[in-house]
């Protein structure tokens, strides 16, 4: 006998099955209720499945084309393909031709954020609120829109609304939180969600946002007690594990980090490999944290950190020349290019520029003839010089843009390597002649790119002076540009808590 649940997925499998043979007759002949097409896109449109969503729209605005429901679906799918001008097109349209649906209201304040466009939400929200008083997503946004406003009674009431309409919101609450983290004051965001605590004391997801606040905040301690308490309500999510991990391991508890990484890996969620090598190399127990990098899963979430590892505790050990002799055994079995992509900077950052230049030009071969751009091997060419920071580097570093200079569609990034090169040099004749037709060559726009390659050179008053002739304005902070040969000593930006799906 099925569970209630597996009934309606197996409903649901039937639904597509059905949707699927229409789709390959052309819909010839094609009826589907509107909720269930509707429940279909809606499951292509959050899968990301853009050519089903787009076949699903073909289907609906045949059978249904005044439908405002199917119209509001087909705005959120023309903001994940990109065309934000279109969607806010097409949600207008709608508020037009409906001015009573309160969900259009609703989408128009999502679409206000995702493109950064002041409205006032607060009316739209309310005006949605009036027309349907059961609009949860409209309370959630209202409550937010009311804590950026220091306003927490209010955004607390919103928000208790909100549940009582949806027993999921507390669940999706981290989205709304997350996506604007940075516009509420952080002891209004901790009073807000500390309130929930004391409303919902036995709700799993309440704990695990305030641990998550705490956390981004560097309140590592507050974000342990927390997870600890989420974890004593349900002890089967695992995931809490790794949270406990992370707070741990920026609380310098290296110890008991590691124990906790070791038995989330043994719940085979999901590799940690590379923050167990972490723990092991912040406890001095070199040989084991060598072992957890060298060996770590591809699947790690962190795979990619692994490299850096290796050349840290081969630096502890004193032992660089091995920590080479890995990497460049590594760089030989890769195979993936965004591992290789991320392998190479810490490769060649062991290389000397003069002794092992074929081994530097080889590398560079076999990047350029991935599937990157052009910009990001010439950011490498430029950011790598400027890593060794001397003239024999200088002089490799023409010889390697001469060597692909036949073979690059942009030839502006040759011409500007080319002259940065030569300033440094201090032979500003060809230094100029190479900009000037760089530079002539490029718009504001493009100019800050390049400026973002690698800002050394615009250290060179040289340099600077051209760009000014040539009336483009250089960006004002060295420390906005993305250094690639630099070490981080914490965890990844992207991954600091487990966020399970639910």
């Amino acid at each position: 006998m099925h569970t209630e649940d597996e009934e309606e997925d197996l409903e649901f499998d039937a639904l597509l099955e059905k949707f699927s043979e229409a789709a390959e007759n052309d819909f010839e002949g094609f009826y589907m209720d509107s909720e269930d097409l509707f429940d279909i896109i809606s499951y292509f449109v959050d899968e990301f499945y853009i050519d089903q969503a787009e076949e699903g729209f073909k289907a609906a605005f045949k059978l249904f084309p005044d439908n405002p429901f199917f119209m509001l679906l087909h705005s959120k799918l023309l903001v994940m393909k990109g065309l934000h001008l279109e969607a806010e097109k097409e949600l207008n349209s709608i508020e037009k031709r409906y001015p009573d649906l309160p969900e259009v209201y609703v989408e128009k304040v999502l679409m206000a954020q995702l493109t950064h466009k002041d409205v006032d939400a607060v009316r739209l929200l309310n005006k949605a609120i009036s027309l349907k008083y059961e609009l949860p997503e409209a309370h959630a946004l209202l409550a937010m829109e009311f804590l950026q406003n220091s306003d927490v009674d209010r955004a607390f009431s919103h928000i208790l609304t909100a549940e009582s309409q949806d027993k999921y919101t507390l669940v999706n609450l981290e989205m709304l939180i997350f996506a604007s983290f940075t516009s509420f004051k952080s002891k209004d965001l901790l009073s807000f969600l500390t309130r929930l605590s004391d409303e919902y004391p036995m709700h799993e997801e309440v704990w695990r946002l305030l641990g998550m606040t705490y956390f981004t905040l560097g309140q590592n301690q507050d974000a342990l007690n927390a997870f600890q308490f989420q974890y004593s309500l349900n002890p089967d999510n695992l995931h809490i594990l790794f949270n406990m991990a992370d707070c741990y391991y920026r609380m310098n508890d290296f110890e008991h980090a590691l124990k906790q990484y070791q038995e989330f890996k043994r719940a085979n969620l999901y590799p940690v490999d590379v923050m167990i090598g972490r723990c092991h190399y912040r406890m001095n127990e070199y040989d084991q944290a060598l072992q957890d990098f060298i060996n770590a899963d591809p699947t790690d979430p962190l795979y990619i950190f692994r490299f850096e590892g290796i050349i840290k505790v081969c630096r502890a050990m004193d032992n660089l020349p091995m920590a080479r002799n890995i990497l460049r055994d590594l760089w030989k079995k890769e195979s993936e290019t965004p591992v290789l992509l991320a392998l190479a900077p810490r490769l060649l950052s062991l290389l000397h520029p003069v002794k092992d230049q074929q081994e530097i030009f080889d590398i560079f071969e076999r990047l350029f003839y991935m599937d990157q751009s052009e910009y990001e091997f010439f950011r490498l060419v430029l950011q790598l010089t400027y890593h060794h920071g001397t003239q024999e580097a200088i002089h490799s570093s023409i010889d390697l843009v001469n060597y692909f200079q036949d073979s690059v569609i942009n030839d502006t990034f040759i011409q500007y390597c080319q002259g940065v090169f030569f300033m440094e040099l201090g032979w500003y004749d060809k230094g100029t002649f190479h900009l000037e037709k760089a530079f002539s060559a490029m718009n504001q726009d493009e100019f800050e790119d390049f400026f973002y390659m690698s800002g050394n050179p615009f250290l060179l008053p040289q340099v600077c002076e051209l760009a000014e002739r040539y009336s483009l304005q250089i960006p004002g902070n060295l420390e906005d540009v993305i250094d690639l040969f630099e070490e981080e000593d914490e965890l990844s930006e992207d991954f600091f808590f487990d966020s399970p799906n639910y």
